[in-house]
């Protein structure tokens, strides 16, 4: 339970910092060499802070079903959003499974510190992730924006404890 007062702490902050900012517009740059993609995007209407540039080629949205394509669902459309949104969680699920067995196969003399913290913060954000999905079914039509919102944060959430534990020095 702590866990979740912590991300929900964390979440606050995040979407405080979103509002402090003016961040409502979405934008997006894209490189002439690069495929479509794999073009970063800039999400400031997802709640994430402006400057915050992720990578739209992350293995989970590459898998059909993006967090771009959701997060413009309306209350109506909850149905598809929430079936989306598993996919994402399920994708999320095979990256921890991924990662795991990567850490299994490591030498026994491998330095795997960075790489467990990185690993415990991925399964905390898996956690956070599934948390806003059941928060997500139980949402009204009053509180769908908004609990959206905070699912933006998880998922972004998961993706960069993704990339931090396939860049930590063990990986």
């Amino acid at each position: 339970m702590n866990s979740h007062l912590a991300s929900l702490s964390c979440t606050s902050f995040v979407l405080a910092v979103v509002v402090l900012a003016g961040c409502t517009k979405k934008s997006s740059r894209t490189a002439a060499a690069t495929p479509p993609t794999v073009a970063p995007t800039t999400v400031a209407a997802s709640g994430v802070p402006a400057g915050t540039v992720v990578n739209d080629s992350f293995p989970a949205e590459a898998a059909g079903v993006t967090w771009a394509s959701l997060r413009s669902s309306d209350y109506e459309a909850r149905a598809r959003f929430l079936a989306g949104f598993k996919q994402l969680e399920a994708r999320v699920d095979e990256q921890i499974n991924e990662l795991s067995n990567k850490r299994a196969a490591m030498a026994s003399n491998a330095d795997t510190r960075n790489w467990d913290f990185a690993m415990k913060e991925m399964n905390d954000a898996r956690s956070d992730l599934r948390f806003m999905g059941e928060e997500m079914a139980k949402a009204t039509a009053q509180t769908w924006d908004q609990q959206k919102e905070k699912a933006g944060v998880a998922w972004l959430r998961c993706r960069t404890a993704y990339d931090k534990v396939r860049l930590s020095a063990a990986g």
